[in-house]
């Protein structure tokens, strides 16, 4: 009954009687399978001592060594579940070793212990040892292997909610997204220095994928996808899926933050792409990053009061947590220039969401159309771009100017069939091909039997002449009856009518050519 025994003196606390029994017991029968495990269990009574009444690393890891060479944690699964409830509490007292680098070592050689247990993924405690892990994410070279190891994809719905810290303060992301962007910054570093190959991208975007199609919300885990399909060399892919992510999601920061990463050659595109990020409504210290970058970009084209106005948005934003200033930004608020800097900022005048809209508009096709009507108060205009479809859109007043007769190139996406279209982009070109909406003629002018109206008449019609064509106030630009004029004609639709006709919209040479 020496089992037995053992197994009282352990529970009384006598704990190196325990221990001289079960040795002696095993040396007789070094192989048998009792005999081990009854070692095994004083061995865990110790680890347990060390994890709890008497904290002492050392002697921990001298006695899970001597536990380990008995290879009972494959056969033994309560027994491994045992030794990894203790490892969970050295994890939680790591900060209790000396100094910051030992405390990386800690959690080398406690992975390097827990990975060698064969835990109950069912258990508790196996989702206690990710968590322990987690908070050494950001420190621990260690982590992505430990993920490949604990495997990611035994994640619960709960651990992609933002579960309260040991503080009661929200994590800023959830378990599940913040060990899935911790894995794919380390990806990408290891890409880039040779260190991962394309398979290991490959996988790591289908983990992602996965996660991403499962549960909603996770932004973060989308633009680190993308940014790994780009680290992978295929920009025409990543656009083609990217574009249409952009446009769903346009008011959000974190696709035009990669969208500046995209355009990296390109310096217009990839400064309005951040300038359009920063103008996005989201949280300052998420968009600190961007802000920095903006900041250096403005420094290096001596635009100072862009610049200072960055870095102001970037420390107000790190003021509200935990947040480390960078050197590099300290350094610039001790510049003369940050204290004495006057005037605007050129960057910041860019028409960056021209540009961007742009960007979004690459994948349409180009169309041709003549400007009809011109709201200046509104800044609203019509556009006529094919037989009998019209069109409208917003331009800027104070860079934009449209008049009646314009001819334009667009873009535009269309929905319900054609009938609902949105112009993205427009710009005035010199002409375009006469066609079934649009030509040039000459006729005749002539005047309603009132006087208050004017016709262009030629051999097979006779067309309405806007007053917004011409100007009876002037000299110049007068209409009188029986003027032979050249016109540009548009077949338009008339609100008041409710019907379609042709219309001009431009006069070509002088009024009494």
């Amino acid at each position: 009954m020496p089992g037995k025994v053992i197994k009282e003196l352990r529970m009384m606390g006598l704990l190196d009687e325990a221990l001289a029994m079960a040795l002696d017991e095993w040396k007789q029968a070094p192989e048998d399978e009792k005999t081990k495990t009854n070692l095994a269990w004083v061995y865990f009574t110790f680890c347990k001592r060390y994890t709890d009444a008497e904290l002492n690393y050392t002697k921990f890891v001298e006695t899970f060594n001597k536990l380990a060479e008995l290879d009972l944690f494959n056969t033994n699964q309560v027994l491994s579940n045992s030794i990894a409830t203790c490892i969970v509490k050295l994890l939680s007292k790591v900060d209790a070793f000396d100094d910051h680098d030992k405390k990386l070592v800690r959690c080398d050689e406690l992975f390097s212990m827990v990975s060698s247990l064969n835990i109950d993924k069912n258990e508790d405690v196996y989702f206690d040892i990710f968590e322990r892990f987690y908070d050494f994410k950001d420190s621990w070279d260690g982590f992505p292997a430990f993920c490949q190891w604990w495997g990611l994809e035994h994640l619960r719905p709960q651990d992609f909610s933002r579960q309260p810290l040991h503080n009661g303060k929200k994590r800023v992301v959830s378990m599940g997204e913040g060990a899935y962007v911790a894995c794919a910054k380390r990806m990408l570093k290891d890409f880039e220095a040779g260190k991962a190959d394309v398979s290991d991208l490959n996988r790591l975007i289908g983990g992602l994928e996965n996660v991403i199609e499962q549960y909603r919300g996770l932004y973060w885990l989308e633009y680190y996808k993308y940014k790994l399909m780009f680290m992978r060399g295929d920009l025409e892919d990543v656009m083609r899926q990217f574009l249409p992510v952009v446009k769903k999601r346009s008011s959000e920061f974190w696709t035009w933050q990669l969208m500046s990463e995209i355009f990296a050659a390109d310096e217009q595109k990839r400064v309005a792409c951040m300038l359009r990020a920063t103008s996005c409504k989201a949280k300052e210290v998420f968009l600190g990053p961007i802000r920095c970058q903006l900041a250096k970009y403005m420094i290096e084209k001596e635009d100072f009061a862009g610049a200072r106005y960055e870095i102001e948005q970037f420390l107000y934003g790190r003021q509200f947590g935990d947040y480390n200033i960078p050197e590099e930004v300290s350094e610039w608020t001790q510049q003369p220039w940050f204290r004495n800097v006057q005037g605007v900022s050129t960057v910041m005048a860019m028409p960056f969401r021209q540009i961007t809209d742009e960007i979004l508009a690459s994948d349409l096709p180009v169309l041709r159309g003549v400007v009809t009507y011109v709201n200046v108060e509104k800044s609203i205009a019509t556009l006529v771009y094919d037989y009998e479809r019209i069109a409208f859109f917003k331009f800027n007043e104070a860079t934009d100017e449209y008049h009646v007769g314009d001819v334009v190139k667009f873009k535009a996406e269309f929905k319900a069939g054609g009938d609902n279209v949105k112009v993205v982009s427009v710009e005035t070109i010199d002409s375009m091909p006469e066609n079934n909406f649009y030509r040039t003629v000459r006729g005749v002018v002539s005047t309603s039997l009132s006087g208050t109206s004017f016709f262009l008449n030629t051999d097979d019609e006779t067309i309405y002449v806007p007053n917004t064509v011409f100007d009876n106030n002037d000299p110049n630009h007068r209409l009188y009856v029986g003027d032979e004029i050249s016109c540009r004609v548009v077949y338009a639709y008339n609100r008041k009518q409710d019907r379609w006709n042709w219309v001009v919209v431009r006069i070509l040479r002088g009024m009494h050519d």
